[in-house]
């Protein structure tokens, strides 16, 4: 029995989907199975010597997902298992290989594309959600057999190191994928030069055996002294993540590489099949995940890195978890060579079954809820009575979060979180001011609840309040309800004329749309 493996590798599509496909194809080897890889063109990588390797095109090129097949099947001497990974080729093409064989392997990254695969690989942390792996199996055969979810990530075997010497230097990763754009760390390590602290960053690039604008890169370490090492390792990047205190990358498979070593990172989302879920995202130990338009911001990118490098330590605790190992490849192998029946992977999703009390209970918020509180927010029915009505993007987000005087906490009936109840700190010559605010996770909370949780909070500021600080309330004209309900929380109605709103102005937007109090 062989393997057969079509993928391909070009300056375009990275070099993401061959990875994956060479290290299945290493780890069959080891279990003494032959593998062929196929590819459009010939390649010429140093870490592929051991695996053979055929060009389907020497004398040509692709045409259609029917032509392709057939030129595979020619080309296959004697029957095996056949691996896809390859975005072009989809139902035509996996019809005519399944005129041949019954041992067809998808391995992809999209939910919804249609396949007649008998086997179908899909890592993505989405499908640590239980109830998008039973609507997957409803959409595909029931013989085809599913391993699904991070516990499958096809990454390089993990290293060991010597632990860290502690230094005062923060290394800085950047790396985009195989085929990235160098254009992209070099704009950000621009605006960094310009901050006070870029004495103690140092940068490592890694280039890609299809990365774009190296000689740019190069030209500008010749020009500059700033810290720049250039990593190019070919294919094997990963287990250099290890040293750095911060990684800047794309979504890509460097998602599993990164949380494998437990490398604090910002990551990118560049292409469509690098779309993940946020909150799957962070079962891994993910939190930080930007846009590609985000990628204009530079300024903010920069702003961002100086967080994490002031708030090192406090960073580290986020990403100090073990989430994954490096196991994948080897029970992709054991699955297929045994067979199984069907099984999907649910390691690491915690099912809640805890019964709700009558409870209620105030719980810290923390750096672990960064994610959640910011969805919360941008929920339009609290959107609608805030000072800022917009939708806030992640990265402004973050930066607020490390650099705010804000105490936040969940209030919670037993296990469900029902607000989010916050009080801001400021001080304004030499006076202090707590302004205390909440945001509701649905609108089906009852009016009753939310009296409950002001009340309580209320209860809290006045233990709480050692340093003897006004309390302001700031409340939406349009918003009735609360307005009636202030004065039983003991709060007065600040006028037009009042010195403490000039006061104020020096901190907070005073608007026309709010009434403000004082207590």
């Amino acid at each position: 029995m062989k393997c057969y493996f079509r993928t391909n590798i070009t300056n375009s599509s990275g070099i993401g989907n061959y990875m994956r496909c060479l290290r299945l194809a290493s780890k069959f080897r080891q279990n003494g199975i032959k593998s062929t890889i196929f590819t459009d063109n010939n390649i010429t990588l140093k870490e592929n010597k051991f695996i053979k390797h055929e060009a389907l095109y020497k004398n040509g090129r692709y045409i259609s997902e029917n032509k392709d097949a057939q030129i595979f099947l020619k080309s296959i001497k004697e029957p095996g298992y056949i691996f896809l990974d390859d975005y072009r080729l989809g139902i035509k093409w996996q019809k005519e290989i399944k005129k041949t064989t019954n041992k067809l392997i998808l391995i992809t990254d999209f939910f919804h594309k249609k396949c007649i695969a008998d086997f179908i690989i899909n890592t993505k942390p989405d499908f640590l959600n239980p109830k998008l792996c039973d609507d997957f199996k409803k959409t595909c055969s029931e013989n085809t057999k599913l391993l699904l979810g991070p516990k499958y990530s096809i990454i390089d075997k993990k290293k060991s190191f010597k632990k860290k010497k502690i230094t005062n230097k923060f290394l800085i990763g950047f790396y985009f994928g195989g085929s990235g754009n160098l254009s992209i760390p070099l704009k950000i390590i621009k605006k960094i030069k310009d901050t006070s602290e870029v004495k103690n960053f140092v940068f490592y690039i890694f280039i890609g055996p299809y990365s774009k604008n190296k000689k740019k890169l190069l030209e500008f370490k010749k020009k500059n002294l700033v810290k720049i090492k250039i990593i190019d390792q070919s294919l094997k990047i990963s287990e250099n993540f290890a040293k750095l205190d911060l990684l800047v990358s794309s979504a890509g498979v460097s998602i599993f590489e990164s949380s494998l070593y437990k490398v604090p990172t910002i990551l990118f989302q560049l292409v469509k099949n690098q779309k993940v879920n946020l909150d799957n995202l962070e079962k891994i130990g993910h939190y930080f995940l930007l846009n590609k338009s985000n990628l204009l911001e530079t300024n903010k990118i920069a702003k961002l890195v100086v967080i994490f490098f002031k708030n090192k330590k406090r960073i580290k605790k986020i990403f100090s978890k073990n989430y994954l190992d490096d196991k994948g490849s080897e029970r992709i192998v054991k699955f297929i060579l045994k067979n199984k029946t069907d099984l999907i992977s649910r390691k690491l999703e915690k099912k809640d079954d805890h019964v709700f009390s009558e409870n209620y209970k105030f719980e810290k918020i923390t750096d672990f809820n960064i994610n959640k509180y910011l969805q919360v927010r941008n929920l339009e029915i609290n959107r609608k009575y805030s000072i800022n009505k917009k939708k806030i993007n992640n990265i402004d987000h973050y930066i607020w979060w490390f650099d705010n005087n804000r105490e936040s906490y969940f209030f919670k009936k037993g296990n469900n979180n029902l607000i989010i109840f916050f009080q801001d700190k400021i001080k304004i010559a030499k006076k202090y001011f707590i302004i205390p605010g909440w945001y509701s996770f649905s609108n089906r909370i009852s009016f009753l609840e939310i009296l409950k949780g002001i009340k309580a909070q209320y209860t809290m500021l006045m233990v709480q309040n050692k340093l003897k600080a006004t309390q302001i309330g700031i409340i939406d004209k349009k918003n009735i309800p609360m307005i009636k309900f202030a004065k039983n929380l003991n709060w007065l109605l600040l006028k037009k004329s009042d010195l403490l709103l000039n006061l104020l102005r020096k901190k907070i937007k005073i608007s026309k749309r709010f009434n403000y109090y004082k207590r």
